[in-house]
C-alpha cells in the first residue's frame, strides 16, 4: 500500500476527511491498490450548451435526479414526448422515455458518461452534449 493511500485512510477512519473527499484524493493521487485497473468515475450531470451570436443556454441536469426514479420523459412536454417517439420508431429505434425501468436508466447512464458530442457551425453557433 502506498504512503498517500495510507494516509487517505487513514484521516477517513479518524474522521477528517468523508467518504467522497477520500475517494477524490485517492483519485487524484491515483490511489487504487497496485493489480486493480483505475475505476472511472459516474457523471454527476448531463450538460448541454448552445452559443450563438444572441443566446446562451447551459443546461445542467443532475443525473442523481433519474437514478431518484424521476422519469426523463417528465421533463418533455407529452406532445414533443410522442413526436419524439414516433420520429425514433420511423427511424428504427424503439425507445420511449416514458417508459424507463431502472435497469433500462442505469444503463443509459452508463453509456451517457462516455458521450460527447460537439456540433460546430460556421456561423457561429455551437451544441456541446456531454457528461461531467
Amino acid at each position: 500500500m502506498s504512503e498517500d493511500r495510507r494516509r487517505i485512510l487513514e484521516m477517513l477512519k479518524n474522521g477528517k476527511i468523508s467518504v467522497a473527499e477520500a475517494e477524490e484524493l485517492l483519485d487524484a493521487t491515483g490511489g487504487t491498490p497496485q493489480g486493480e485497473p483505475a475505476r472511472k468515475a459516474k457523471p454527476k450531470y448531463l450538460r448541454v450548451l448552445v452559443h450563438d451570436n444572441e443566446d446562451n443556454v447551459d443546461i445542467r441536469i443532475p443525473l442523481q435526479l433519474v437514478r431518484s426514479g424521476i422519469k426523463l420523459g417528465a421533463f418533455i412536454p407529452g406532445h414533443a414526448r410522442e413526436r419524439m417517439t414516433r420520429s425514433l420508431h420511423e427511424k428504427g429505434v424503439d425507445f420511449d422515455l416514458s417508459n424507463l425501468d431502472p435497469k433500462a436508466v442505469e444503463e443509459l447512464i452508463d453509456g451517457l458518461a462516455d458521450m460527447s458530442i460537439d456540433v460546430g457551425e460556421a456561423s457561429g453557433e455551437t451544441v456541446r452534449i456531454f457528461c461531467e
